[in-house]
C-alpha cells in the first residue's frame, strides 16, 4: 500500500490541539521572561532583600494567563489552513507514488508567466 502524506492539516474551527495550548504558553511566557527575571533580580538586589510575595508576583503573571486565553481563544476560530472564521478544507489522500506522478506531470507542462 502507498504511504500517505504525514501533513495533513488537523481540523481547524472549534478544536484545539495540545500543542496549540503549548504554543500560547510559550508566546505567552517568553515576552514575559525579561520581566519576571529582572522583577526578581531587583527584589533580591534591595537594600532589605526578600523573596517576592504572591502579591508581588501577580501583576506578572495575569499578563501571562491572559495570553495563553486570548490564544487559545483566538485559535478556536481559525481553520485548519490558518484562514480566520471559515470552513476546514477539504482534505485529499494522496499516495506516495500518485503524488509523484501528478508532480512530474506538472514539472512537464508550461506554464504561463506570473
Amino acid at each position: 500500500m502507498p504511504e500517505l502524506a504525514t501533513t495533513i492539516p488537523p481540523k481547524g474551527i472549534g478544536n484545539i490541539r495540545w500543542n496549540d495550548l503549548l504554543k500560547g504558553v510559550y508566546y505567552a511566557i517568553i515576552g514575559q521572561v525579561l520581566y519576571l527575571v529582572s522583577f526578581f533580580v531587583n527584589s533580591v538586589l534591595q537594600e532589605h532583600p526578600h523573596f517576592p510575595t504572591w502579591a508581588e508576583w501577580l501583576p506578572y503573571i495575569k499578563p501571562i494567563a491572559l495570553q495563553i486565553g486570548g490564544y487559545l481563544i483566538g485559535k478556536l476560530g481559525v481553520n485548519n489552513v490558518g484562514q480566520i472564521g471559515k470552513r476546514d478544507k477539504e482534505i485529499v489522500h494522496v499516495g506516495k507514488d500518485q503524488l509523484q506522478e501528478l508532480t512530474d506531470k506538472v514539472d512537464t507542462q508550461d506554464l504561463p508567466p506570473l
